[in-house]
């Protein structure tokens, strides 16, 4: 029997672009909000369409490598941003007047405000660097680049998108890397001491302690982040999802007469779309309060349908949007870059690069 399964992977976004569309329009029957006041809280996924436009100008006119400089760019930009905020947090802002390169830190990591719209794009620079190192195309430069966009994915404050890329890379690591080549070997194996050293030595141990504070999150210590957001969770999203947990609420901004009604407040005044109903710290949940349990698996089986490609002899763009994707998705545990404008953008580029039908070994699988 023939499988059904995606031809493109932008066929994946034009039905969560439908989806989308479809509440906006039906907000008016689940309360009394307009779709103006809907298009508030879920207007980051109207990027979606970005994908279109970029596959249209990259397998029409021939523009492939153009985005790919474009990604190698922000993400050079933005790591050696983020190295300098590390080392002099006040270089930045003495450069900027009224850019705020770090907003204090927690557990001692790095909150990187500047270019935060572009925060994913070292990891996704990351992943082109290990493509390259591990399909035998090796030059000193990439190496060079990858500690570069490593650091600048590691020295971020938020360590859900570093650990999922981390586990991506150790993935790819055990299924392509070729032992046999001592050098590179060795390489490999002398780069986490000397990171631990560096990171003792000059970073003030702002890497390891992403991994010794999962621990305190683990053994649910007072005071740590985890336990602070459980705690939230409990108290104002999950009741309201039991409310609607189906279908869910669809996006309800908080000032519209329909969000006072239901008690909604704005917890930060810099962004009006979090409250205590929607959080993007809340990763799944909030997916499930926007779409219901019957939206969130529908959309959440479509990513992991494209996750299985990465056991296939796919080509490289289509590499990018399941890599990517599957760090996105590890981070949902507890963050919500899935559907934030600096995950959706990356999200779009990638999909937008991808093309099935130039991967030939890739049809034999699709059509087996």
């Amino acid at each position: 029997m023939r499988k059904i399964v995606l031809k493109k992977p932008l066929r994946f976004l034009t039905f969560i672009y439908a989806v989308i569309i479809v509440i906006f329009l039906t907000m008016p029957l689940r309360g009394e909000i307009s779709i103006l006041d809907s298009i508030k809280v879920g207007r980051d996924f109207l990027i979606l369409p970005l994908a279109f436009l970029i596959s249209y100008d990259v397998w029409k006119k021939n523009n492939l490598r153009y985005y790919k400089k474009l990604v190698f760019f922000i993400a050079s930009i933005t790591s050696i941003q983020i190295l300098l905020n590390a080392f002099d947090p006040e270089l930045i802002s003495g450069i900027f007047e009224h850019v705020r390169a770090k907003e204090g830190t927690k557990y001692g990591m790095q909150r990187n405000h500047f270019l935060s719209k572009s925060m994913l794009f070292p990891h996704l620079g990351l992943l082109i660097i290990s493509w390259q190192l591990l399909n035998k195309r090796y030059k000193k430069i990439y190496l060079f680049f990858f500690i570069l966009f490593f650091f600048g994915s590691a020295l971020q404050g938020f360590r859900s998108y570093f650990l999922g890329t981390i586990l991506v890379l150790v993935f790819l690591l055990l299924k392509y890397w070729d032992y046999r080549k001592t050098g590179k070997t060795l390489v490999l194996l002398l780069f986490l001491p000397l990171l631990f050293a560096a990171d003792q030595a000059l970073l003030g141990q702002q890497i390891s302690v992403k991994f010794t504070t999962i621990f305190l999150d683990l053994e649910k210590e007072e005071g740590s982040t985890l336990q602070g957001r459980q705690k939230r969770d409990r108290l104002s999203i999950i009741p309201r999802l039991q409310e609607r947990p189906i279908l869910g609420w669809g996006f309800i901004h908080h000032s519209s007469p329909y969000g006072q009604k239901l008690g909604i407040k704005s917890n930060d005044e810099e962004d009006q779309r979090i409250s205590g109903f929607y959080s993007i710290d809340s990763g799944y949940l909030t997916l499930l309060m926007y779409f219901g349990v019957f939206g969130s698996i529908i959309i959440l089986w479509l990513f992991v349908r494209l996750l299985w490609l990465l056991k296939r002899d796919i080509n490289e763009e289509n590499f990018f949007t399941v890599a990517f994707s599957s760090i996105l998705l590890l981070a949902l545990l507890t963050h919500g870059g899935i559907f934030s404008d600096f995950g959706l953008v990356p999200l779009c580029i990638c999909f937008g690069l991808s093309n099935m039908r130039y991967s030939t070994n890739l049809q034999k699988h699709l059509y087996a």
